[in-house]
């Protein structure tokens, strides 16, 4: 399980890009590596696996808030210079 975790932290890293695969990704990684840790196996590999799934999410997130901070600034800019 802490490989697998580990790799799905790697891919989450990768994937922050695409906000839908990016969080499936890092939220089972996640849960594997919660899993690996309380089995109290490959503890190294399931915390960077953690971490790493963690760090994936957080840039999902902050790609998904960039988006509709865009959009509701482009939407404004409309209105206001061309009446839409």
């Amino acid at each position: 399980m802490g490989i697998a975790s580990l790799t799905l932290g790697i891919v989450a890293l990768f994937t922050w890009i695409l906000p839908p695969l990016g969080f499936i990704v890092g939220i089972i990684g996640l849960l594997l590596g919660i899993i690996a840790l309380v089995a109290k196996r490959q503890k190294r590999r399931a915390i960077a696996g953690l971490v790493m799934c963690f760090i994936g999410i957080i840039l999902n997130i902050a790609v998904v808030v960039g988006l509709v901070a865009g959009g509701l600034i482009m939407e404004q800019l409309m209105y206001e210079y061309f009446g839409y």
